[in-house]
């Protein structure tokens, strides 16, 4: 259950900052998957009784109005080769920041910092989304499975304006690309024979099957055997 709450956040995260890095070329994004309006499996970040799931603090921290990001091309790294990316900082605010310093941190598997690196930023106008420089880092022979990004953006003071974080895996990207291809036509074959799926068929009442009805005023929707 966490693993699928953090897959869906970290698909949303890194969709939200690539939008956003599109300023001002675009200018507002919606987010159509908020809220569970009655109990089931779905893909709102806020369950049925008003609780936030893991995924809602990826969405929280992208949405921050001034935001630290990190632009990269893919999630699975070798570790034959150096992490590359580029640092962005996304300002929504009619105030401009001056004097700052970006702090980046990349983690192995166990947390421990492998690599640590800070850049003078002059200036963040307000309302405007810059890339600052880019990064290389060749760290990863020291990785096994896994590794994590982390940026700060600090003020002159040193307090921290923005926080964010990336876990990126070691692996073959193609490899792990043609295996999703794959589980991609296998699902394309198989909603050919049998639909795409409807989550209706799990409520008879809405569907009003088996004899049953729905007065939506009345009562309260919930999945067979609940």
């Amino acid at each position: 259950m966490n693993a699928s709450q953090d897959a869906q956040g970290i698909i949303f995260q890194n969709g939200i900052e690539y939008f956003r890095r599109q300023k001002p070329r675009l200018s507002g994004i919606a987010l159509c998957h908020f809220i569970t309006y009655w109990p089931d499996m779905k893909w709102g970040i806020i369950d049925n009784y008003q609780q936030p799931k893991r995924s809602y603090n990826y969405v929280k921290k992208a949405y921050q109005p001034l935001l630290v990001n990190l632009h990269f091309k893919k999630r699975r790294w070798s570790n034959s080769e150096a992490f590359a990316g580029e640092v962005w900082v996304v300002n929504d605010l009619y105030k401009a920041y001056t004097s700052c310093e970006i702090k980046l941190e990349i983690k192995d598997h166990n947390g421990k910092v492998i690599n640590s690196k800070r850049y003078a930023v002059e200036t963040i106008e307000e309302n405007s989304a810059k890339k600052f420089f880019d990064i290389e880092a060749n760290v990863l022979k020291k990785v096994e499975k896994q590794f994590f990004v982390t940026l700060q953006l600090l003020d002159s003071k040193g307090q921290a304006l923005s926080s964010n974080d990336y876990l990126f895996l070691i692996g073959d990207q193609e490899k792990a690309t043609a295996q999703f291809n794959q589980m991609r036509d296998a699902m394309k074959k198989k909603n050919s024979k049998y639909t795409y799926g409807n989550y209706f068929r799990f409520y008879d009442k809405m569907a009003r099957e088996n004899g049953k009805d729905y007065e939506s005023e009345v009562v309260h929707p919930k999945a067979e055997g609940y």
